[in-house]
């Protein structure tokens, strides 16, 4: 049944093929395969990463995407429906835009990540206030961690005077 011929037939009044029980078990069999009843998403995550697995069965390849939780480079928390979202991306570019309630859905998965954004915002991930807000990071060291960070470099040891060598050899920091 088309959206089309429903409203045609909306417009000239006449409804009467409503009382066929095969139009309703086409309606009902089209509006449940259309939910995505076969779809499936699966979350992993390991010391360092996360993964997310986007199964699509008969109809569509299935899509998967990993994030390096340590090296996050941007967390942005935003409500969408009524719910909040983050979008996260890690220095390979690899990002991640899911609801919080799916990745704290698995208390296992949550502390795995939530302990790799903190060390990712500690070491200077930009945030925005909405996600420091919400993932209560306040109530944690590492904003003060990271705005205690040197301004100039992100390498520490750029900051520290070259080492005294005897004539003759060669320093670490120095080219052959």
């Amino acid at each position: 049944m088309s959206g089309g011929a429903l409203l045609l037939a909306l417009l000239k009044g006449d409804l009467g093929y409503l009382g066929f029980w095969q139009v309703w078990v086409v309606a009902v069999v089209f509006a449940y395969l259309a939910s995505g009843p076969l779809d499936y998403e699966t979350t992993s995550a390991g010391s360092d990463w996360i993964k997310l697995d986007f199964n699509k069965r008969l109809y569509r390849r299935a899509r998967s995407g990993y994030l390096k939780i340590y090296e996050l480079t941007t967390v942005e928390g935003y409500f969408a429906g009524g719910m909040l979202h983050l979008r996260i991306e890690d220095l390979d570019g690899h990002w991640l835009d899911r609801q919080v309630g799916d990745l704290q859905r698995d208390r296992r998965i949550w502390d795995l990540f939530y302990n790799g954004l903190l060390h990712s915002v500690a070491n200077g991930a930009e945030i925005n206030r909405v996600a420091v807000d919400l993932l209560s990071l306040n109530e944690t060291p590492a904003l003060r961690l990271r705005d205690r960070r040197p301004e100039a470099s992100q390498d520490c040891t750029s900051n520290q005077p070259e080492p005294h060598t005897p004539s003759g050899q060669q320093s670490m920091h120095e080219e052959p």
